[in-house]
């Protein structure tokens, strides 16, 4: 029976504007206070702390609201002042690569191995045995068949320095074993060589150019304008191939 007009009192505190405005603002301190010290046990800086303002239809309260004792943290601005210069754009260079001078090798020619031609042995006729023999002193010249058949002296001439004598004039062939003979014509007569045998063929007395194994040293014999063999005077004697 005591305890039945409390609940109306509480009912009659609630519907009193001054009390319920207390009541709203000490939730709004609490909240405020548990925003602020919720940093500081994370070990880090503070949001920016947000302040919830409820719009009331009601009178306007009596009670002064307590601010946070935790002052919110600051965010800077930072403003960006525009600008009307334009944007410089550096270009990017294109790195050009270093041309290379290809410098061929000097290469050092090597000469090609010689090869030795193969010799050719030089054709030659074959040595035919000598089928005249000539003799000669101061005086005379004397021309001696020592082969098998006849000699032709048509086409032979003895040249030397001194002079030269055409064969010709002998004549007609000379047999084997048989001489022709020239003989100095301011001299009186001479006998053959004993080479002869006595067998003379031919003799001519003849002076000056055709004379032409004295006065020098060698004498050539020339067969159809080649010289088929040099002799020499001293020797007093030479045998020759005559074709």
């Amino acid at each position: 029976m005591s305890n039945e007009p409390q609940p109306q009192k509480l009912q009659s505190s609630l519907s009193n504007p001054q009390v319920l405005t207390a009541i709203i603002g000490g939730i709004v301190t609490l909240i405020a206070a548990i925003l602020g010290f919720l940093p500081n046990v994370l070990n880090r800086p503070p949001a920016a702390t947000a302040v919830i303002v409820v719009t009331a239809t009601l009178p306007p309260p009596t009670a002064t609201l307590v601010e946070p004792t935790t002052p919110p943290t600051s965010v800077p601005v930072i403003a960006i002042e525009p600008t009307d210069e334009p944007a410089v754009v550096v270009p990017t260079a294109t790195p050009i690569p270093p041309t290379a001078t290809l410098i061929p090798p000097t290469a050092t020619p090597i000469p090609p191995t010689p090869i030795p031609p193969t010799p050719v042995p030089p054709t030659t006729a074959p040595v035919q045995p000598a089928n005249a023999l000539l003799l000669w002193d101061n005086v005379s010249f004397t021309a001696l068949n020592i082969g098998g058949s006849g000699l032709m002296f048509g086409n032979v001439v003895f040249r030397s320095t001194g002079g030269s004598f055409d064969a010709r004039v002998w004549g007609s062939a000379l047999p084997s074993g048989y001489c022709l003979r020239l003989r100095d014509a301011t001299v009186g007569p001479r006998q053959p060589p004993a080479e002869c045998g006595g067998n003379l063929y031919s003799l001519l007395e003849v002076g000056g150019s055709a004379l032409f194994w004295r006065n020098t040293d060698t004498f050539d014999v020339v067969l159809n304008g080649q010289v088929i063999a040099t002799c020499p005077v001293a020797a007093g004697r030479c045998e020759v191939y005559i074709g």
